[in-house]
């Protein structure tokens, strides 16, 4: 991914039909915030009247007590007493979406439910060894538990995963000496203290890849997260650049040997198949990349690499904008990947990033592609 800021885009409500339909949402936390789910958002009159509840609860001396939760079917407890969705709502297809850019109005760094709808995971970012807890990820953890309780219910309830994308393409954890054993800890707690769902790799220490140093670590790091994050209660998942998977240029294996020693323990791979210089046509989209990157492109990437469909979640920029190249339209991504799915494929996409990439936009494509 590429830590970027973007401009403010609204978002419209998404039309009905596409996957991860939202449970209703009902009486979660209702006693706690004061305020209905079914007027929930994120504007300023809903922030100051959950702020102004959480003021008086305070002077009456109710600041210590746990919200009464009422779980909704499809939702369940993690640690500490947040909701989560049941680990089916981010089965095949998964349609994934990043949030770096600042959206001033978005005081958890993530919009409200309802305007990702048909998405299932939102990815914070990022957490870094480098910059600390940044951009929306510092958002979401700036706030209190309770707070952060009351906002991770409404996703919940909706089917949806809140999840942390790690460092990022300006981290350098590696780099910076960090012991992937101890970092896959400190990583877990935290995750566990915030109540998220889980964590994304977005490792992009292109040189020492490029070197051969990284799958070792790489792998220790995943083996540890998940040590520590024991499935299914939480989700890893991996964003590895697409050339990253062929065994020529990467005489350690790359991905393949991360795919082959740790693929048990990561629940799918979001794919970047952008900023290579190809994968902007169907061809080098699904069949073959290329001489350049060749082997990595996603139906490739299955034969080669023996990573089952299902994991390979197809990574695309939002807008051209986005990203330096990779971009397709979002009718013209919708088609390609309806020939992927009529050749056993129905593994999801991802995208980089909110506000940009919209449910309007996802619904041309699931539309177009039939996965549902």
């Amino acid at each position: 991914m590429r830590a970027t800021v973007a401009a403010s885009l609204a978002i419209g409500l998404a039309a009905t039909g596409a996957h991860a339909a939202p449970h209703q949402q009902v009486t979660l936390y209702d006693s706690f915030n004061g305020l209905r789910p079914e007027i929930y958002d994120d504007s300023l009159a809903a922030k100051v009247s959950h702020g102004v509840w959480g003021a008086v609860s305070g002077l009456l001396g109710m600041n210590q007590a746990e919200p009464k939760l009422d779980l909704l079917p499809g939702t369940r407890m993690l640690e500490g007493g947040f909701p989560t969705a049941d680990i089916d709502s981010v089965s095949a297809p998964r349609f994934v979406v990043y949030g770096d850019s600042d959206v001033p109005s978005q005081t958890y760094g993530a919009p409200p439910y309802y305007q990702i709808d048909n998405f299932d995971v939102y990815n914070f970012a990022f957490w870094t060894v480098k910059f600390g807890v940044a951009d929306n990820a510092a958002k979401f953890a700036a706030k209190s538990a309770a707070d952060r309780k009351w906002f991770k219910s409404r996703y919940a309830g909706a089917g949806k995963k809140l999840m942390v994308s790690l460092f990022g393409a300006t981290d350098k954890p590696q780099s910076m000496g960090r012991n992937p054993t101890q970092l896959g800890k400190e990583i877990a707690d935290w995750v566990k203290k915030m109540g998220l769902d889980g964590v994304d790799v977005d490792y992009e220490e292109e040189d020492l890849f490029d070197q051969g140093k990284s799958v070792q670590w790489l792998i220790d790091l995943t083996k540890s997260l998940r040590a520590n994050l024991p499935s299914p209660t939480y989700l890893i998942t991996h964003a590895p650049l697409a050339p990253w998977f062929n065994t020529d240029i990467y005489k350690d294996g790359g991905y393949t040997r991360i795919h082959q020693e740790v693929g048990n323990l990561i629940d799918w791979y979001g794919v970047q198949f952008y900023n290579q210089g190809t994968f902007e046509t169907c061809e080098s989209l699904l069949w073959d990349s290329g001489d350049y990157y060749p082997k990595t492109s996603l139906f490739e990437i299955a034969k080669y690499s023996k990573v089952p469909l299902d994991k390979l979640v197809v990574g695309k920029p939002a807008t051209a904008q986005d990203a330096g190249n990779g971009f397709m339209k979002p009718s013209v991504l919708g088609q390609c990947l309806k020939t992927a799915v009529q050749n056993g494929w129905k593994g999801g996409a991802m995208f980089w990033e909110y506000p940009h990439m919209t449910a309007s936009r996802l619904k041309v494509i699931t539309d177009a592609s039939g996965l549902k």
